[in-house]
């Protein structure tokens, strides 16, 4: 997409911005925030946000130089990964319902790829 990764993450820090404002408030009226306040859980909630924004970063720089269809299956990639991780280590349920949708996904994603027009080579004559 050509994007640069500062930016994109200052787009999505914009976004989520009026929550921050919100917990900024709640600070500020003596409201406990992120699961009943306190050091311990602020810190978490730090740590999660850094743990969250490093990968992120990552990715949108990764992301630059892919083709946007290969930077559509990755995005999909992730939390097929993760489902199977759950289900297959974890032993999270997995119901007919989440079966049935999760085929319909990626039968859509797998009918997309087998009707895109591959990508020629380069003609000799091209070159010139």
């Amino acid at each position: 997409m050509g994007a640069d990764p500062i930016i994109g993450m200052f787009v999505e820090l914009v976004i989520v911005s009026p929550i921050w404002c919100y917990l900024i408030w709640m600070v500020y009226q003596g409201l406990p925030i992120f699961f009943g306040g306190g050091t311990f859980n602020l810190f978490l909630a730090v740590l999660a946000g850094v743990v969250t924004v490093v990968p992120l970063l990552l990715y949108h720089a990764g992301n630059r130089d892919l083709p946007m269809a290969m930077s559509s299956l990755l995005f999909y990639a992730n939390p097929t990964t993760q489902l199977c991780l759950g289900i297959l280590y974890f032993g999270a349920v997995f119901t007919m319902n989440d079966a049935v949708s999760f085929a319909l996904i990626w039968a859509g994603i797998a009918l997309y790829f087998v009707t895109r027009k591959a990508a020629r080579p380069p003609l000799a004559t091209d070159a010139a």
